[in-house]
């Protein structure tokens, strides 16, 4: 009888119970039951936490999906800008034209003249002000480089001058940050 009840205590020392939805190792020592219950309370926390932020991540999509078009305030707020620049400044028939780009970029935004194009980073403009500033300033290398020899000397004194003493660009920060203000006061 004594061998029996060995065995059977054995038995039931490494056998898995299945109590109140927990899956609880019987073990004779404290430190197997102590880090069970760790573990149960670190995998509680994190499927909780996990599950949090994947319903506010898909509260967001839902959000952003039926709020349709307001989603891209930037491309809404660039191109009231460089349409309020082109009535304070106007200087040719043919507006540039105005695309925000999701890459990566060193810069916040450029011009290019055989385009006719102002191209926005996005990444780089998260804020209004950045965003006001740089369709500005944008939009005045569209007003100052006219023809292929004015875009061909801004490139020659590019190299002459630093990106900071650069002439025009001195005067296309000058011009963005005083009519950021006005633009935001408007």
């Amino acid at each position: 009888m004594n061998l029996y009840l060995e065995l059977k205590y054995k038995q039931t020392t490494f056998q898995i119970y299945f109590r109140q939805n927990k899956i609880l190792a019987v073990d004779s020592s404290y430190g197997t039951q102590r880090l069970l219950n760790i573990m149960d309370t670190f995998f509680t926390i994190y499927f909780i936490v996990v599950g949090g932020l994947f319903l506010l991540n898909l509260i967001y999509k839902i959000i952003v999906f039926l709020k349709g078009e307001e989603e891209d305030w930037q491309f809404r707020l660039a191109e009231d800008v460089l349409n309020w620049c082109l009535y304070l400044y106007p200087i040719r028939k043919q507006k540039p034209l105005l695309t925000l780009v999701d890459g990566k970029s060193h810069l916040a935004g450029e011009y290019c003249f055989f385009n006719n194009t102002i191209t926005i980073y996005r990444k780089n403009n998260v804020l209004h002000r950045e965003l006001i500033n740089t369709v500005i300033h944008e939009y005045f290398h569209y007003y100052l480089i006219t023809s292929e020899s004015k875009s061909k000397l801004y490139h020659d004194q590019l190299e002459q001058f630093s990106l900071v003493h650069h002439p025009q660009e001195i005067l296309c920060n000058t011009m963005g940050k005083t009519l950021t203000k006005l633009y935001l006061d408007k």
